[in-house]
């Protein structure tokens, strides 16, 4: 269909979407170590203008690049979306990044130029006929009522939560086709919004495929033709690859195809 994906070889989180109205959308930006990779390939694409702008969550390797991205490509007329603060005021001794954390991240947006948006709760955006954003996970009410606080975060043996809970997930759908991008949301993520899930064509995998405690279900609820798998040789050389495996397990089991960058 007239909707093309491009993932920048080696980088663990930017995909970028040329759409059929002939605009531009990038979800993630990435790091810093992994700009030129990213600025080679939307060279390759002939972009210079950003029209649509995700982040899904302010951990660096997400949100790093937006400083290079300004500099380089036309953002003036970019709409930018973000995903949800956490509850600082009540819950800031149970999260592992401080609000100042946050709060620089979302300042380096508005530097570039960007006005952020955290979008409602299961709102659908219409970019063009036939052409929606759906939005999910931007709910305090949600998060506080099911625990998103109270989470040993995966990979994070602190006892803590993380922003990656708080990622924003989003649905881009173009006539019957969709695509589901997920961000570095974990099992509690998962579990919460099962229902909320539909079948989906390609599903970028949560958390780059790595999480050791998924919901099947969640996956279930989708079942996906293909199941997308990012991650870098910065990861791999982590030992993050060998916890692949019990992802790659769901995926077989729901006869999807799998694709790993």
């Amino acid at each position: 269909f007239n909707l093309e994906m491009h993932v920048p070889y080696n980088v663990g989180a930017c995909y970028i979407f040329k759409l059929p109205n002939n605009k531009l959308l990038i979800y993630d930006i990435g790091e810093h170590s992994e700009w030129e990779r990213i600025d080679n390939c939307l060279t390759a694409l002939n972009i210079t203008k950003i029209d649509y702008l995700i982040i899904s969550h302010f951990h660096h390797d997400h949100v790093q690049n937006i400083d290079y991205l300004a500099e380089n490509y036309d953002l003036s007329n970019c709409t930018c979306w973000i995903g949800m603060k956490p509850d600082y005021d009540n819950h800031a001794d149970d999260l592992e990044e401080t609000e100042q954390t946050w709060d620089e991240a979302y300042d380096s947006l508005i530097n570039a130029g960007l006005t952020p948006t955290i979008p409602t709760n299961d709102s659908v955006v219409e970019l063009d006929t036939d052409l929606t954003l759906h939005f999910l996970n931007t709910s305090l009410e949600i998060a506080e009522n099911n625990n998103f606080y109270n989470v040993n975060a995966e990979w994070h043996d602190t006892g803590k939560s993380n922003l990656n809970i708080f990622s924003l997930i989003v649905e881009l759908t173009y006539k019957s086709n969709k695509i589901t991008l997920t961000g570095d949301i974990e099992r509690v993520v998962e579990t919460t919004y099962t229902n909320y899930m539909k079948k989906t064509d390609i599903l970028i995998m949560p958390h780059h495929g790595i999480n050791r405690s998924g919901d099947f279900r969640f996956y279930k609820a989708m079942s996906p033709k293909i199941a997308f798998f990012n991650y870098s040789t910065n990861k791999q050389a982590e030992g993050w690859i060998y916890n692949y495996f019990k992802p790659y397990q769901y995926m077989q089991k729901l006869n999807a195809e799998i694709i790993a960058s």
